[in-house]
């Protein structure tokens, strides 16, 4: 039974190394079939308060470096978040 626990959770990390890796597209993805999922349940002004989306902020350091922080966030105004 530890080996399968031990398994699970080699797989979590891995699932979680590729969801991070800047250079794999498994992030943009998973956030598509998300929105997907809630424009199916609700129209599309409440369902973008839960998508998640990109933010892209622009850096400049100086005068010849530019470097762009890019974000996934989720709009929903922590007024509406309900804590149980």
């Amino acid at each position: 039974m530890a080996t399968g626990k031990m398994l699970d959770k080699e797989k979590v990390i891995e699932s979680v190394d590729h969801l991070v890796n800047p250079l794999d597209n498994a992030i943009n993805e998973k956030c598509s079939r998300i929105k997907k999922v809630f424009l199916s349940l609700m129209d599309e002004y409440s369902a973008s308060y839960y998508f998640i989306s990109s933010h892209t902020q622009k850096h400049i350091q100086g005068s010849s470096r530019i470097w762009y922080e890019r974000l996934k966030v989720i709009t929903l105004p922590r007024e509406l978040v309900i804590w149980k």
